[in-house]
Order: structure tokens, then sequence, then C-alpha cells
């Protein structure tokens, strides 16, 4: 095997490989030319894989003619044996599959399990079957066994269910009672014992043996009975399978083992279709005794009334609910051909009526193969149509199945369908309301069922990882321009890793958003399914870097989650003043309300930030405002017990207190000139031709303006069907489903696969920042608790520490 030993070899392999994973036709051609000597047919030293095996592998076919043209080892082999037809067979490549053939790649050849070929096309989509039949063609061999395990090609396919490739097989000589012969389990036992009802299906029809045992006496019906594959089942009684087989030593039949599970339904369907209700195994115990032993009394009376069904009909009776086994049988295969037949008695009825005459109807299904006589067939349509010579309609024949008792029918076996007995539920009272139903208000995230990735939520994004040699360009030493770093030539290609865009937010991952950004996955506004963007989740976790960076590309600073929390909220309750700031200049209102009727200065109040509470009120915020309790700031500040929030509190609302006094004196001194005047004329007694209204003095605006209250009562919270209408008016649905249309430019990351990382001395000082602003449990140690928790722990510690 040619493998590349020396350096310069294998790093002429790797770009080989990478100009082919490109299709660069002009780039071979140059690698081919300048490279080194025998550079075509060597091979990877880890994968083993050559230039061949690459364009086959990638689909290339135009190329992989060019390198069948310049002398590539067409049965070049790689590790574990595998060669380039093998490779296009397993991806299912047709085009590259027949390039090979062409070229005269051999399909005889085995790997290093003794696998040919078609072992490498037992996959479920059409192209894999359009190779089965190509290297079927071209000599390969469909009953090849594998030395690895002893399995034919075709109990491989029966193995992983792949039924299309079995029929192809089987048409192609493959035999249906193909076994591994060490153990005896023939390609039937092992479709059942997998429960691949359709491939049992195809095998019966190509004439597998129903009645075949493995070296412990079992068959397929007992694999069946085990795996609890009632559909198997079902195919091997409409191919007229045996079921009162039994094993050796322990002469188990199908019913024993039904019985020890224990399986209802398996166990009725078994009694029904033959299974012997008396049969004793070594041990001298009934299948009903087997199910009794286990608690399953269902199974035991079931038992006993088909064993004596079975009594009466061997001493010559005709009991009640009994069908003959013919037409269990006939209707068992009806059920399960019933869609390839209907399609074969269309094509019988050429007038399109849907009706057919007798015999026609008889040679037809004789021909598909129904498992009954001729004569027994014209006995049923003459009961069926009650002797008359009529045409019968076909389609009703196959579906309502009348000539059988209701008992055998597949429905009724159906446990699970049965009506449960028991209590109803309670009705509620009478003449009273119903609920109104209540629209939720705020936009629910909704994937949608088709778009760009559908498989990938819209809030998993690319992460994109730096990828280069840290041995000739290490962390604190990189290279001045990005094109120097050649390694991605050399160095494998990452695997795609997708990640939370808010766990990109939390680790500052901004390589990873720009690129979400730019390839329009995500926006600013982009939510979760509570309703919070990434400026919130960076604000709640104290990411300033974060929050600059989502401001400067349009982040919104009033938009709010599901409980009306705006970014603002977060910051206050998470205690970070220099968010706050940010937010405020940036045009955040100070003074919403959550839905709850919290406020900023609450929520501040509760982290217990002196320099936070002052911020607030320097910049306005409104100390009268009551939430939804009628609780305002200074209630909350009491409640969580932290005096020294309280007292600054009180401090800066007396100073404003005080300032608006001082510059409403004058008004305040006219006004109690005004109040002793009407205390003296109060003494007065009224003249006779006075009246009341007279006696009262005429106030002006001005006198009215200045009588009034100074202080605002307090601000009403809206309402819920207001807050609905906020919440509509305000949401964006697009912004939960879709990215929007306009994205701001953004730089490109400058290498292949990421960003530089920082530089260690970088590193260290960004640490040092967030060990400074978050303190050091949360920075080095992975904190799990959340900032607002962090803040009131230390606040704790550190009243714990005064006491002392």
């Amino acid at each position: 095997m040619p493998c590349a030993n020396s350096r310069l070899e294998v790093l002429q392999v790797k770009k080989l490989a990478q100009a082919i994973r490109n299709n660069d036709a002009n780039q071979l051609y140059k690698m081919l030319l300048y490279g080194v000597p025998g550079l075509l047919n060597l091979q990877d030293p880890l994968t083993g894989e050559a230039a061949l095996h690459v364009a086959v592998r990638y689909n290339y076919d135009q190329l992989t003619g060019i390198l069948l043209e310049q002398g590539a080892d067409i049965n070049l082999e790689a590790k574990e044996g595998v060669r380039p037809i093998m490779v296009a067979a397993d991806y299912g490549h047709i085009q590259s599959l027949d390039t090979l053939l062409e070229k005269g790649a051999e399909v005889k050849s085995l790997d290093a399990t003794g696998s040919n070929v078609l072992f490498y096309c037992l996959k479920s989509t059409n192209r894999h079957c359009v190779c089965i039949e190509k290297l079927l063609e071209a000599g390969a061999d469909p009953n090849q066994v594998r030395s690895s395990d002893g399995f034919p090609v075709l109990l491989a396919a029966c193995q992983a269910g792949e039924s299309k490739a079995a029929e192809i097989l089987l048409a192609k000589g493959a035999s249906a009672n193909s076994c591994i012969k060490k153990s005896g389990k023939t390609a039937l036992m092992i479709s059942s014992e997998a429960g691949h009802s359709e491939c049992v299906r195809v095998l019966a029809h190509a004439g597998a043996d129903l009645q075949a045992a493995d070296s412990r006496g079992w068959t397929s019906a007992h694999y069946a009975s085990q795996s609890r594959s009632f559909g198997v089942l079902t195919t091997l009684s409409g191919y007229r399978a045996d079921f009162s087989v039994t094993s050796h030593p322990d002469h188990n039949t199908p019913l024993h083992l039904a019985a020890s599970l224990p399986d209802q339904l398996t166990c009725k369907f078994l009694a029904q279709r033959g299974a012997p209700c008396s049969q004793e195994n070594t041990e001298g115990l009934l299948a009903k005794q087997i199910a009794l032993s286990l608690g399953s009394k269902a199974i035991g009376k079931d038992l006993k009334k088909l064993g004596d069904q079975q009594d009466k009909v061997l001493s010559g009776g005709n009991p009640k609910g009994y069908s003959e086994a013919w037409l269990v049988q006939l209707y068992d295969w009806i059920q399960v051909n019933k869609y390839d037949l209907y399609t074969q008695l269309k094509k019988v009825d050429v007038e399109g009526k849907g009706e057919l005459s007798k015999p026609e109807l008889i040679n037809c299904l004789l021909e598909v193969g129904a498992p009954a006589e001729k004569d027994e067939l014209e006995n049923l349509l003459n009961l069926l149509t009650k002797n008359k010579d009529i045409p019968v309609p076909f389609k009703t024949f196959l579906q309502e199945n009348k000539y059988l008792h209701f008992s055998y029918k597949i429905s009724a076996n159906d446990l699970t369908g049965k009506s449960q007995k028991g209590k109803k539920g309670k009705k509620g009272k009478k003449g009273g309301k119903k609920g109104k139903k209540l629209k939720i208000p705020f936009d629910i995230p909704i994937t949608p069922k088709s778009g760009p990735r559908p498989d990938i939520p819209d809030h998993m994004i690319l992460k994109e990882e730096y990828c280069s040699d840290p041995i000739r360009f290490p962390r604190d030493a990189p290279v001045s321009n990005p094109s120097q770093d050649d390694s991605h030539w050399y160095m494998p290609e990452p695997d795609k890793q997708y990640l939370n865009i808010y766990d990109a937010v939390k680790q500052a991952d901004f390589v990873s958003l720009e690129s979400a950004l730019t390839r329009g996955i995500a926006t600013t506004e982009i939510r979760d399914k509570f309703n919070k963007t990434p400026l919130m989740m960076a604000c709640a976790h104290g990411r300033i870097d974060v929050v600059d960076w989502l401001l400067e590309r349009g982040a919104d600073v009033n938009a709010f989650d599901n409980f009306l929390w705006r970014p603002i909220h977060h910051a206050s309750h998470a205690g970070h003043i220099n968010i706050v700031q940010r937010l405020i200049e940036s045009g955040a209102d100070i003074n919403t309300q959550t839905i709850h009727g919290g406020t900023s200065l609450m929520r501040a109040m509760e982290s217990s930030k002196i320099d936070l509470v002052k911020l607030l009120l320097d910049r306005g915020a409104k100390t009268d405002l009551r939430n939804k309790s009628g609780k305002t700031a200074l209630d909350i500040a009491y409640e969580w017990g932290d005096s020294d929030t309280l007292l600054v509190a009180r401090g800066l609302i007396k100073e404003e207190k005080q300032e608006e006094k001082a510059g409403k004196g004058e008004k305040k001194g006219k006004k109690k000139e005004k109040k002793g005047k009407g205390k003296k004329e109060k003494g007065k007694k009224k003249g006779k031709g006075e009246d009341e209204d007279d006696a009262m003095p005429k106030l002006t605006p001005d006198q009215i303006s200045v009588l009034a209250p100074k202080t605002n009562p307090p601000a009403r919270l809206p309402t819920p069907m207001e807050k609905i209408d906020l919440l509509r008016h305000s949401l964006n649905p697009g912004n939960t489903i879709t990215p929007g249309s306009t994205l701001p430019s953004v730089n490109k990351p400058p290498t292949a696969w990421g960003s530089r990382p920082p530089s260690t001395q970088e590193f260290l000082k960004r640490q040092q920042s967030l060990r400074e602003s978050q303190g050091e449990d949360v920075v080095d140690f992975g904190e799990i608790r959340s900032p607002f928790t962090i803040s009131i722990d230390a606040r704790v510690k550190h009243m714990d520490t005064e006491d002392l």
C-alpha cells in the first residue's frame, strides 16, 4: 500500500485532497504535474484514502474520470480493504459507480471483513437500489457470505429491514432459504425476530420455507411471538404458516412463548390461527397455566374459551363464532397484500367500473397467489352474491370481509381500542358560565416547517472556531496578515458545532454572533421561548462589552419579555450600574413598569446597590409609583431589610422634597395670608340681604392652582386588556419566527474557521476586569448562581462580618 511517509508527502496528499473537495480541476493538474512522484496513488497515513477515494466520495465524476486517465489505481485499497467502488456504493453515487464500472472495477473483491460491494448498498434509498441492480448486472454474487459472521447478503438486507434490496436480490438469484450455517437461522427468522413484516412478505412470496427450524427447533413463528411482532404473525398466517410446531428439547409452541411474556393480543391471535391450546411442554404446562402463573387472568380466560372451541371442532362440531381455517388465512393474506391486490384488480378491470365477474375475480386471485382452491373461492363468491350471476365489486370484497366472523378480524383483536369502563368525569355546575378563552399576550416562537435550516432551531447559531497550527503560529506570536496562516490546508477541517445564541452572549463570542448576523440566521431582536432578547440576557449577566456591541447594531433598549421586563429591569435586578448607565444614555425608560408594576428603582432596591439607587434617583426615577401590591420603592427597601439603602433613599427623596418646597415658598405664603383673612371673616354675622354664595370668597384660577395639592396621586397600573394591547402593538411576530431582512454591516472572520483568539496578556486583562465587576467565584469557578443571587449572598456576608 503506497502510503505517504515524509512530511512533504503527507502535506501534498492533504493539499491534493483539498483541491478535489473544492472541485478544482486546475489545481489538481498542477499538483499532479509539480508534486512528488507517485502523488496520484499516495494514501493518507490516517485514513488510507487516496485521491480517487476522495473524488468518488464527493461524487465528482469528472474528476474521477481525470484521475483514472492519469493512471489512478482503480482497485486501490484503503484501511479495512475499502476500494473506490465500495465508497461509491456506500454513498449511493450512481454517476461515480458507472464511471468505475466502465473502467473495469472489480465487483467480486472483498474487504477485510469478507464483504463484497453489495453489503455497502444496503441503505434505504432508491439510489442504493439502483446501485444494487447495476452491480448485479456487472457480475456481483447475490449469495456472497460475509466471512466475519457468516451472514449472506440477503440476511444482512433483512436484518436492516431493506425490503426493496431483498426483493432485488431474490429476483437476481439469491436463495430465499439462505441461512447462517452455525445457528441455522434463515433470512425469514432474522426478519421475524427484527419485526420487519415487509421483508417477511417478500420472502414468503418468493417461496421461503415457513416451517424451517434452526438448531433449537425454533421457526419464524417462534421468533415473531418472542418479539411480539403482530404484523409478522399476520403475514405468516396469510401464507399458511403452521403455529403448532414445537421446539426442542422444551417442546414449546409459539403460544407458550407468547404466554410467558405475557401478551394477550398475540395469544388470542395464535389460538385463533391454529396454535393448540392443549399442547403441553416438557414441564407439563399449558400456555394457559403459564399465563395464570404470571398473574394474567385475561389470557387464561381467552385461552380456555378458544381451547373449548378447538375441542368441539376436532370432535366434528361447528361452534358459534367459528370460521374455517382457509377463510382466516385468506383474510390475513388479503390484509397483507391489500394494496398490491387492488392495483392488480384495477388492471384487469379494463372498463373501470370497479366490478369483475366471478371467473375473472377467481382467476386474478389465484394468479396473485391466494391461499385457497378454486372451488373454495367459487363457493365463497356464491355465498356473497346469494348464487346470483352478477359482477362482484372487488373494492367491497377487499374491505368488508363479510365472510369472516367479527372476532377473527384484526380490529376486534385490537385491545387498545376497547372502551374502558369507569366513572364518568364530573360535570360542571348547572347554569354555570364557561370561562372565556384568553389570548396569550405575547407571541410564541414557532419553528418554521420549511426554510433554509428546517432541522436546526432559530436560536442555534454556527460556532466559529479558530483553527491554526499552535506550533507554527502560537497564541502570543500571531501572524501580522491572516493570509499568511495556511494551516487550513494541512489540518483536518473541524466538525460543525452549533451554539445557543444566548450562550454566545454569555461567553461574549463576538465572532459567532457576527457570523450569525451576516448570514441572516439571527437578528439582535431574536427571542427565546420567554420572549427574552440577547440584550436582556447580556444585561442580566453583566456583559457590558456585549451590551455595547448590541447597542451599536441597533438593539431595542425598550423591548420587553413576557413579564414586561425591559433590559433596564434585568440590569437593575442584577445590580450592574455601568450597564444601567449605558442603557439610560441610549434612551431607556427609567419609570416603565412590569406586568406586576415593578420599576427599575424597585429592582435596584432589591439588589441592595446604593450607587445604583443614587443613579436612578438622580436621573429622575419616580418614588411614588406603586406595584400591583400597592407598595412603593421605599416599601420594597424596608421589606428587604437593607437599612443602608433605605436611609440613602429616604435622604435623597427628602432633599428633593425640600428643594421643591424652597422653590414654591412664595406661593405658600400667599396661601397662608388668604387663609387668615377667611378666619377673621368667619366670625361675622351675615346681613339680611346677603346670600350664602356671596359670603364665600370667589377664587381665581391662579388661586385654585395654589390651593391644589402638590403631590401627584399614585400612578394607575394598566388593566389586563391594556397590557395585552400594549404587547400586541410592540412585539413584532417576525422576530420570533424568522430573522429580519435588514442587517447591520459587520466584518467577516479574518480566517477560514474563525477569528484569532486573544493573546495571553489580553486574556488575563479581560479576566481581571471581569473579576473586579462580577467577583472571583463567578469568573474563575464557573458560577451557576444568578447575578441577583450572587449580589444578595455578598450583601449577607458583608452584614455578617460587620456584626462580628
